[in-house]
């Protein structure tokens, strides 16, 4: 059980709340028992059990369904509603049958603002007490951008309740369940001592293997399918798992697992980021030793849990086409866990930007252990004290940003990368230790580093061929005078290989590369600009092991060039 559905039953039965706030994976299953005699619930058939003894009354009320007498004696209960009229169902007392642990139920059929007024009878009543009322959707009860007047009636009622020590003298408790928290009035989350805000996380990996085990899965194969299916709900790995036909097969087990998870976290998430799919791992990347190996070792520590010694956050310098989206996408494969790219967070509706904001940071901590990836990251971060035009949007969004970005206890568990040609432009309080401990500068490549890329351009490209007799140090030497990047000269074998079909050919020739080189024509670089953005990112470094051998030449290449350059 989360230890958010914990503090909530102790706090519901010492009743020291009596409103309850409870968003998240509310409409999962809920763990009970010992580590030998687990059982599973939902969360209603949960909360009937837990409260039986200290609630005498469970009433419940659904968009839908309308309101429910869950438990309880239904005459009084319906006359301390004061609704009126007849109320179908059977007139016997709603109590507990011990003898088949099933409860009976009166349901009648109510539209919100009626519903709203008769639990407000029922939840103030002298008459009836030890009630406890559970709202089911409430965010479609009161939207918070909504002007209709009837939800802004509803609202002033949860607003009252929030306060109302009456509700708590009598003995009553109000649960509302919600998606998301975000989605209700800031008024009703007032954090005084009568409301208890939580929020139910996604089940963490070894709770997920527990479960899949239980379900008969083989240890090996539940193993390598609780790490893949993060984010993933305990109701829909048991849809996964049903709808394999073979337990034992780990390659069935995972394709289903990879297709529904993504349609899942596409709806579930879809509108604040995109999960990526990791489909090239450190075999894809040429040169960069000195990177590859710093960033085999973080991953390594991120699968095997050293928490402690992982960075929160990397930033990765350099000019474009030098690598750093691909190795990103190499590190993440590498380490095994999710890889993420935010959706643009910012909207045109006022407090929608920081709703979002706060919906992107729930899902992390679903779907943690992640690396989000977040590009050109001068570009979408304004340093503070500059002019934002948004009426402090920006700097709102910054700060909260700055807040998970510092908090230790998701370390080795969110990771965040960085890409930037500018990290001159970004602001400090991101790049100091303890948000991003770790600055990687990538350089533009040498012929050596070239002629290493042109060989794992065929891992990223599987069915290009090429003639074996190749020898690469003679077009990275070309590509070189030319100021090519990797990206450039991946483009020129690819071409290659184009052009070798146009001439019938199945393997790359000589000749096609050298066709290639002469028909490609790099994108016109500013080469003091180019010049800037290298040594910024040899100067922005965080470790000398991390620079070349000869970053010193480098340097003071880039210096006479822009002084020649400002001359």
């Amino acid at each position: 059980m989360s230890k958010v559905l914990e503090e909530m039953s102790r706090a519901i039965l010492n009743r020291e709340r009596h409103l309850f706030i409870l968003s998240g994976n509310i409409f999962d299953f809920v763990r009970v028992g010992s580590k030998d005699n687990k059982n599973y619930f939902r969360f209603l058939d949960y909360l009937k059990d837990v409260t039986k003894d200290k609630y005498q009354n469970l009433v419940t009320y659904n968009p839908f369904f309308g309101i429910t007498i869950a438990r309880g004696k239904k005459e009084e209960i319906v006359r301390a509603m004061n609704v009126g009229g007849d109320v179908s169902g059977s007139d016997d007392d709603l109590e507990d049958d011990n003898s088949s642990e099933k409860y009976k139920e009166v349901t009648f059929y109510l539209d919100p603002l009626p519903s709203i007024k008769i639990v407000h009878n029922l939840i103030h009543s002298d008459k009836v007490k030890n009630s406890i009322i559970v709202l089911d959707y409430t965010e479609a009860l009161i939207a918070t951008n909504s002007i209709e007047p009837k939800k802004n009636i509803i609202r002033i009622a949860l607003q009252e309740w929030a306060m109302d020590e009456r509700i708590h003298d009598n003995g009553n408790a109000i649960i509302l369940l919600t998606r998301d928290v975000n989605d209700l009035d800031k008024s009703i989350l007032d954090r005084c001592g009568c409301v208890f805000v939580g929020r139910i996380p996604k089940p963490n990996e070894k709770e997920r293997r527990e479960f899949v085990r239980e379900m008969g899965v083989p240890e090996d194969v539940a193993n390598i399918f609780a790490k893949t299916s993060s984010g993933v709900s305990l109701k829909e790995i048991s849809r996964m798992v049903g709808a394999s036909k073979d337990k034992n097969s780990l390659d069935e087990m995972l394709s289903i697992c990879f297709s529904e998870k993504q349609r899942i976290l596409s709806e579930e998430y879809g509108d604040v980021l995109t999960v990526m799919n990791t489909r090239l791992g450190f075999e894809a990347v040429g040169g960069f030793e000195k990177q590859i190996a710093k960033l085999k070792t973080v991953a390594q520590h991120m699968r095997a849990g050293n928490t402690s010694v992982v960075p929160q956050g990397i930033m990765f310098m350099g000019p474009p086409g030098t690598g750093k989206t691909l190795l990103a996408e190499a590190f993440a494969k590498e380490a095994g866990v999710n890889f993420i790219k935010p959706s643009d967070i910012k909207s045109m509706w006022v407090g929608e930007s920081e709703k979002r904001m706060s919906k992107f940071i729930d899902a992390l901590r679903d779907l943690a252990p992640v690396v989000v990836f977040i590009d050109e990251f001068d570009q979408n971060q304004a340093q503070r004290g500059s002019f934002d035009g948004d009426s402090g949007v920006s700097k709102a969004l910054l700060k909260k940003m700055l807040e998970v970005m510092s908090d230790t206890s998701l370390r080795g568990r969110v990771l965040w990368i960085f890409a930037s040609n500018r990290p001159d432009l970004i602001d400090p309080a991101i790049k100091r230790p303890g948000r991003c401990d770790l600055r990687i500068p990538f350089l533009p490549p040498d012929a050596d580093q070239l002629a290493k890329i042109c060989n794992v351009a065929f891992v990223q490209y599987p069915d290009m061929k090429v003639e074996e007799k190749i020898n690469w140090k003679p077009y990275a030497g070309t590509a070189k005078e030319k100021h090519y990047t990797g990206a450039d000269m991946i483009e020129v074998i690819r071409r290659a290989w184009e052009h070798a079909w146009d001439e019938n050919r199945k393997v790359i020739t000589a000749e096609d590369l050298e066709w290639g080189i002469r028909d490609y024509r790099t994108q016109k670089t500013d080469g003091k600009e180019i010049a800037k953005m290298t040594l910024l990112a040899i100067n922005e470094c965080s470790s000398l092991n991390l620079l070349p051998d000869n970053f010193k030449e480098v340097s003071q290449e880039c210096q006479s060039k822009l002084r020649t350059e400002k001359e």
